[in-house]
């Protein structure tokens, strides 16, 4: 049985200027059964005892015991407040989905009540398709859905013609047998024919001024239905919130759409910066030199009366020559030849030199690396692709002519003597190296085993002539030569088979040493040059990530705007602030998704165009297409942390306000 009591309420309404005193000291009781009418005055407090009652309203002054939970109070309001992009059944079934029933039953149950009311067959019918009179039925089938103890009316016949009135008069009547309803209205003609009391506020107190004896069964069923005690499903949540945003669909799309970009575009710095390296490895590995390396050897000289240092490179030492070979002891050490074959010089095809100058370089020749045929001799050699645009003429069986001068300078016995030399040597292209060049860098590769065998045999006349026995230029590479002789260039050539792998492990365990050839170059080069624009890159995406957030929070706070009506309905049912807060999680889940479908496709959509790009500049197509797991949930992560900040802080900020107070009357 349900009871109000009300002892010794007050309210005043002030402004500025003035005090408007509603109720003084008012004290009453009701219940527990029948249909009672408060009649009063526009501006005399009826709307405002109910939204006291249901709690609506902050109690000022007095005190309000109703022995009944809240959960068990229910308000039909004057304008029925539906909700539009609901149906019928779904308006009514709401308070259910909300306790956290499944949709199906919630409006299965809805059809019993709609039935009850006398509506049944409109129970698919959109709210903009009934009219009024029906639009009030609905709200007093929603009423009753929870089956309440209490019924609070606010003038739920203020919008209907007389024919409509009656019918939901009538219903009200006969839910009151077994429910207590409090019916604020004006039409005093229905309610002193309906009501069994009758009460008038004056002189801001309630006066009773009918009675009659009605039927009271105040026997229903108060136990609470265990959904009640559950809090609304994620898929009835989702379809709440996809049902208002469905005609604004497209606005949440477009207006996601640049956090996705940004979201793709960080993917893909992240794609490159994992897959750039592994480009990059196979463009030097697929360099004819790959296996033939620089091997220098770094000291640091401290300078006299000064507080500084200085970094030397010299060739190197057999101490560190022991390091690298008990680190890979398949290397094979060789004097530099880049004084007697200059590394970039100019060539000559017929008499004539090239425009440009070219690299000349020494390889270990591969055949799995080379169109056309390996080296057999020293005059033998490759060219890469990019010399062949510098000449039409230029192809196998080319003979390019190259020639030096220099001087052999040999210290032996505490002397020193200088050899002038010539080198005038006719090379005759045999083979076209597989490379992919990323950076123009045209290039001829001699064979450095055939090249020293030829160059070994080289007599030094004046050296021989001053130490009285023959000197060639073997001996003057070998151990007429030291770590900082010029002759080698300050540098130690090395047929390594992995100059990748070493390279690592130099960098790691032996900083003193540099390990370099053409792939190695490029890649370390363009390696620091792709990590230092990923860096500016990331910055840039995340300062836009930040910008799009407050962005979309500012688009998702003017859809809860447009909500708000919507919020404060299900406010009205009595739900918590936990409970009201987690009805954001389905506008969460839906923006998600959007999120990650669209930032997967952009995804797809760069990596296929970078893939493109990369194939008509004849380089790896390096760009992973397909989101592993690990991206996936990364993505999922962002996105999801992205619409739930985007989300919850507006909707925290609507509950902070007086929401409920969109729907009061007076």
């Amino acid at each position: 049985m349900a009871n109000i009591e009300i002892k010794k309420l007050s309210l005043v309404y002030t402004n500025k200027n003035s005090a408007h005193v509603v109720f003084d000291n008012l004290s009453i009781n009701f219940g527990p059964c029948g249909l009672i009418g408060i009649l009063g005055e526009s501006g005399s407090g009826k709307s405002s005892l109910l939204n006291l009652l249901a709690k609506y309203q902050k109690l000022e002054k007095g005190e309000i015991n109703i022995d009944v939970p809240q959960q068990k109070i229910s308000v039909i309001f004057q304008d029925f407040n539906l909700i539009n992009h609901l149906n019928v059944e779904e308006n009514v079934a709401l308070p259910l989905i909300l306790s956290g029933m499944n949709r199906i039953d919630a409006v299965a149950l809805a059809n019993v009540k709609l039935n009850e009311v006398g509506i049944g067959q409109l129970a698919k019918r959109q709210i903009d398709q009934i009219s009024g009179g029906q639009q009030a039925r609905v709200s007093l089938a929603r009423s009753i859905i929870l089956n309440p103890q209490i019924i609070l009316a606010d003038e739920p016949t203020g919008s209907l013609d007389r024919s409509n009135s009656i019918k939901v008069i009538e219903l009200l009547k006969n839910i009151s047998h077994k429910r207590l309803v409090l019916m604020v209205t004006h039409d005093e003609e229905l309610a002193y024919h309906y009501c069994s009391q009758i009460y008038k506020i004056f002189n801001h107190k309630l006066v009773k001024t009918h009675e009659k004896c009605d039927v009271c069964n105040a026997d229903i069923e108060k136990n609470d239905p265990e959904f009640a005690k559950k809090k609304i499903r994620l898929k009835e949540n989702i379809f709440l919130s996809f049902s208002f945003l469905k005609k604004r669909l497209r606005k949440v799309v477009l207006m996601s759409l640049f956090c996705s970009l940004c979201f793709a575009l960080l993917f893909m710095v992240i794609n490159i910066n994992q897959n750039g390296r592994k480009m990059l490895d196979e463009i030097a590995e697929n360099q004819v030199d790959y296996n033939c390396v620089n091997l220098v050897e770094k000291r640091i000289i401290d300078v006299p009366n000064q507080d500084m240092s200085l970094v030397k490179k010299v060739c190197l030492s057999p101490m560190a020559k022991r390091q690298l070979s008990q680190i890979d002891k398949s290397i094979v050490y060789y004097p530099c030849l880049d004084s007697f074959l200059k590394p970039y010089t100019n060539i000559q095809i017929d008499n004539q030199y090239l425009k440009d100058k070219i690299f000349i370089q020494p390889c270990f020749p591969d055949q799995s690396r080379i169109v056309g045929n390996i080296p057999q001799k020293y005059s033998d050699v490759i060219i890469n692709e990019n010399l062949l645009t510098q000449d039409a003429n230029i192809g196998i069986g080319t003979v390019i002519h190259y020639e030096n001068d220099l001087v052999v300078k040999t210290n032996y016995l505490s002397s020193t003597t200088n050899d002038i030399l010539h080198i005038s040597i006719d090379l005759k292209i045999v083979g076209i190296a597989k490379t992919q060049n990323i950076i123009s860098r045209p290039s001829v590769y001699y064979d450095y085993i055939a090249m020293y065998n030829f160059l070994e045999s080289i007599k030094l006349n004046n050296a021989s002539k001053q130490y009285a026995y023959n000197i060639f230029l073997s001996d003057r590479l070998s151990y007429l030569s030291d770590e900082d002789d010029s002759l080698t260039c300050f540098k130690t050539i090395g047929k390594v088979n992995d100059p990748l792998i070493l390279s690592k492990i130099i960098n790691e365990q032996l900083p003193n040493l540099k390990i370099s050839n053409t792939g190695l170059d490029i890649a370390n080069s363009i390696d620091d040059l792709i990590s230092s624009f990923s860096q500016i890159i990331v910055v840039f995406i995340i300062l836009i990530l930040i910008c799009s957030f407050f962005l979309e929070m500012i688009f998702i706070r003017n859809l809860y705007d447009e909500k708000r009506k919507e919020f404060a309905i299900y406010l009205s049912f009595h739900i918590k602030r936990k409970e009201f807060m987690n009805l954001g999680m389905g506008q969460v889940v839906i923006i998600t998704s959007i999120i990650v479908i669209t930032s997967s496709l952009l995804f797809f959509l760069l990596s296929s165009l970078g893939n493109i790009i990369l194939g008509k500049m004849n380089l790896p197509l390096f760009l992973t297409i397909n989101l592993n797991l690990l991206y996936f949930i990364l993505l999922f992560l962002l996105s999801f942390g992205f619409a739930l900040g985007a989300s919850l802080i507006p909707l925290n900020k609507i509950y902070s306000g007086e929401l409920i107070s969109s729907l009061r009357n007076e």
